[in-house]
């Protein structure tokens, strides 16, 4: 699943050879208005500049890891609008579409059933391809952790399939105000 000639492409930049897959069944999604910064926006509402996904600049990254990010990178350039009624590349349009094609999971997961496969983790030890996720069914959303954007870790640089399109973007942690409450969460099959 999700595997067209863009996104190989990408794989073959970072060396990724061999296709990871896992296992998995659809999603809530905030109600942002498109072209609308959520509210509690304090200004961070703003692209943020793409990771160089070179060995190099991820220096200890993993190489699942760099996977995670090549996928989220991948759909941020072909700008994948948001729509849970629809499918790009095997995978639904939606937060945890979006979060299920980055993990190389063979099916599109559901916010409310993303702990089935992930488990809690403290703040401190988020990494790029963890997320932060709601459960919630009526709010539920989840955004894929990049890496942090300040030191004093108030604020992530994340990637998100929201009705702004797929966005890679600095965020305040845990998320906007009146959304929920998120925690953070990592892929149980993350082996780096």
């Amino acid at each position: 699943a999700g595997a067209g000639p863009a996104y190989n492409a990408v794989a073959a930049a970072i060396g990724d050879t061999e296709p990871y897959a896992a296992t998995m069944p659809e999603a809530a999604h905030i109600g942002v208005p498109a072209g609308a910064a959520p509210p509690g926006d304090s200004g961070l509402w703003h692209p943020a500049e793409p990771r160089d996904l070179s060995e190099t600049a991820l220096g200890t990254l993993g190489r699942f890891r760099r996977q995670i990010l090549a996928r989220a990178e991948h759909w941020v350039a072909q700008r994948v609008p948001y729509n849970q009624g629809y499918w790009h590349e095997g995978y639904r349009t939606d937060c945890s579409g979006f979060v299920s094609m980055c993990w190389g999971l063979r099916d599109s997961m559901v916010t409310s059933t993303m702990p089935q496969i992930a488990h809690q983790i403290p703040k401190e030890d988020l990494r790029a391809g963890d997320v932060l996720l709601n459960t919630d069914v009526a709010t539920g959303h989840v955004i894929l952790f990049d890496r942090w954007a300040d030191y004093a870790h108030n604020s992530y640089v994340g990637f998100e399939l929201c009705p702004q399109g797929t966005l890679h973007h600095v965020i305040p942690y845990p998320y906007y105000g009146g959304f929920g409450t998120y925690e953070p969460y990592r892929y149980n099959n993350v082996s780096d």
